[in-house]
């Protein structure tokens, strides 16, 4: 394999590689009367795409994207975010 070949291997496998970000969502769901409720936690694998989709106007509203579906769009609070 020639020395370009294999420069643009390694950089398609980098660019995959970064847009593949792993991250738990720790939030609080919210319960009927719209005081918290139960603690919950989702990990979810995010791409480029996934942050098209879910960024509002706040980065927050990113996380607060991913946690709704997961906790059945019934979020308190977010809690934490950690990049896996």
């Amino acid at each position: 394999m020639k020395l370009d070949g294999l420069k643009q291997l390694v950089k398609e496998e980098l660019e995959r590689a970064l847009n593949k970000v792993k991250v738990k969502v720790d939030y609080i769901t919210a319960e009927r009367d719209g005081g918290p409720g139960i603690d919950g936690s989702t990990t979810e694998q995010i791409d480029q795409a996934d942050y098209d989709k879910y960024k509002d106007n706040l980065l927050s509203s990113f996380w607060r994207g991913i946690a709704k579906e997961a906790a059945d769009d019934r979020i308190y609070k977010i809690e934490k975010v950690t990049k896996l």
